[in-house]
């Protein structure tokens, strides 16, 4: 079973993945607005992407995708993001 998803920080760690191109997928969020992330990092790779706002609510049937894109192939085994670090809101305001 998965851990809720936190606004303030989270992280995943996973077997290395070696891509030029992450995908970062998500399929339902609280409220009827837009997803947001304050940051995602892929590390060890060392790419941070800031503000990225969905362009609609989540669902299984309207999934929203940010995709990283990465100057070359690198290792990628673990990823942390957040949607509101220093407030909390878990709303998407």
């Amino acid at each position: 079973r998965r851990i809720p998803v936190n606004p303030v920080f989270n992280r995943n760690q996973f077997g290395a993945v070696t891509a030029k191109q992450f995908r970062f997928v998500v399929t339902g969020n609280s409220g009827k607005v837009a997803p947001k992330l304050a940051y995602l990092e892929l590390l060890p790779a060392g790419k941070r992407v800031e503000n990225w706002t969905g362009t609609e609510a989540a669902s299984a049937d309207q999934l929203q995708v940010l995709t990283v894109e990465l100057e070359q192939a690198a290792a990628v085994s673990e990823i942390r993001f957040a949607s509101d670090p220093v407030r909390g809101s878990s709303n998407g305001a």
